[in-house]
């Protein structure tokens, strides 16, 4: 190989494991960094929504107790489901996975399930790249996921 060709094309494991260290720390700056645990605080600004603010991780280890707060919260008959994600640091296949067996559940009660990003580029990019932004309503922000433009209370 000639010197051209090496430069143009390296082969030592050093600029690969550079290029690729590069790379993994601006996808953390997007993600932020990462919190411990899942925190979902439960809100019911009227009787016909239920507003579920998930924080922190949302991953294989936590994804199971925002399923049971969805459940639990599908008992008083909700018209509308809001999964606010915005304050997320992670969100995992598991979470995802979690989003669109809620769908399925909260439709075959009536109602609707409402997945509210924020400007909370990490959520926003792994729906994105999961395709899931086509099979969930997904929100920017409250107004559009209730219907008014009020942020509830």
């Amino acid at each position: 190989m000639d010197t051209a060709t090496q430069l143009a094309f390296p082969n030592d494991t050093t600029w690969r494991a550079s290029s690729m260290q590069s790379e993994t720390a601006s996808d953390m700056t997007a993600c932020e960094s990462p919190a411990v645990g899942l925190q979902v605080d439960e809100r019911r600004p009227d009787q016909d929504t239920l507003i579920l603010a998930a924080r922190g991780e949302l991953d294989l280890l936590t994804a199971p107790e925002l399923a049971a707060r969805i459940s639990s919260g599908l008992v008083g008959s909700p018209r509308v489901v809001v999964v606010d994600l915005s304050g997320l640091d992670f969100i995992g296949a598991a979470g995802m996975s979690v989003l669109v067996d809620s769908r399925v559940l909260v439709e075959r009660r009536g109602a609707v399930l409402q997945v509210v990003t924020g400007e909370n580029r990490c959520v926003v990019r792994a729906l994105r790249l999961a395709g899931l932004h086509e099979h969930l309503s997904v929100r920017m922000s409250f107004g559009t996921a209730i219907g008014t433009d009020r942020i509830p209370t």
